[in-house]
């Protein structure tokens, strides 16, 4: 008769081992994840290097994540990982499941964005005030003539 440790082991081996990558699924996972890591790191490089779509609709979503300005929100969240990863598509031969980019990959996508637009402090990260500019549209003129009447004082109440 077989024994539980042998069964343990063997089931261990069917639903954990992965050929040459070793025994534990875990290894496997975290593997992976550096890999994931890297392609979006790699991708944010190509794509802030150059000026077009791509790359509006990068800084975009993470300026509307960020919005407003100075409020500090968390790394690791479903919407900016959204948001970039949304984002950064195309560049990508494959898209990461949910929750794989770690506050520090964000982090990083956030120093090539602007590397003076973002505070960035244990997982959590703000908009610099004045730092980065809002592109509220994607369309520069429109977005110089915004961050220009942001910077006048604000209409008085009009009382009828």
């Amino acid at each position: 008769s077989v024994g539980w440790a042998e069964l343990v082991g063997e089931v261990k081996f069917q639903f954990f081992h992965v050929p040459e990558l070793g025994e534990h699924m875990r290894d496997w996972a975290v593997w992976r994840a550096q890999v994931w890591a890297a392609a979006v790191i790699t991708a944010a490089e190509k794509v802030v290097g150059r000026e077009d779509e791509v790359r509006r609709g990068l800084v975009l979503a993470v300026t509307r994540y960020f919005h407003p300005a100075g409020q500090w929100k968390r790394l690791a969240s479903p919407e900016l990982e959204a948001a970039v990863l949304d984002a950064l598509s195309g560049e990508l031969s494959e898209r990461p499941p949910p929750a794989t980019l770690d506050p520090p990959v964000v982090s990083a996508v956030l120093s090539l964005i602007s590397p003076t637009g973002f505070h960035v402090y244990e997982g959590i990260a703000r908009a610099a005030p004045g730092g980065l500019v809002p592109l509220l549209t994607g369309d520069v003129i429109a977005d110089a003539v915004t961050v220009a009447m942001q910077g006048f004082p604000p209409f008085p109440t009009i009382v009828l």
